[in-house]
This record gives C-alpha cells, sequence and structure tokens, in this order.
C-alpha cells in the first residue's frame, strides 16, 4: 500500500468523518490543518501561505486527527494512507453469487 495521498483525499476524508487532520513537518516547521469542512489552512497565516500545501503533505513526519470529540490522537503515514484509502470489498466472480 503506497502512503501516498493528496490534499483532496485529506478533504474528502474530513467532510465525510467530521475530523481535522493537522500535518506538520517538524524541521522546516511547517503546518497545514484541513478542517471539518475541507478547507485547509495554515495557522498563523491569512493570505497566500509561504509554501505549497502539496509540498507538505509529501513530506509530513506528523500528523495528528481530531474529531468531534475534539481530542487529538496523532496517527503515522501509513496509518493515515490507510484510513485515506480503505481496501476494497473482494469482487464476487461473475456468474457466482
Amino acid at each position: 500500500m503506497s502512503a501516498e495521498f493528496k490534499a483532496n483525499d485529506l478533504r474528502r476524508y474530513a467532510i465525510k468523518n467530521r475530523t481535522a487532520i493537522t500535518c506538520r513537518v517538524r524541521s522546516a516547521g511547517q503546518v497545514c490543518v484541513v478542517n471539518e469542512k475541507g478547507l485547509i489552512k495554515i495557522p498563523g497565516i491569512s493570505g497566500r501561505p509561504p509554501y505549497n500545501v502539496e509540498d507538505v503533505l509529501a513530506r509530513a513526519d506528523e500528523f495528528t486527527l481530531t474529531g468531534p470529540d475534539k481530542r487529538p490522537r496523532p496517527v503515522s503515514r501509513a496509518e493515515l494512507a490507510a484510513l485515506l484509502n480503505p481496501p476494497k470489498p473482494a469482487e464476487v466472480a461473475p456468474g457466482k453469487k
């Protein structure tokens, strides 16, 4: 399973699950937050961001999910990728039920 995902994957998950997702690159001090409405924001910045959000997602090494209960839950890149791309149910072969 690939641990790669895009901003739209995070938006879709955040809206569907009413969850905020914080992505952070610790070494560079870059952060972006996808809120429950699917909007991507950079805390403390208004206007045009000083860095590309897709770059932050590609290099992020820390992820936190904050659900409706408002309790933050840290997750790894692999865990987040699994949440964003759940396995598909096995398809039934044609002619079998």
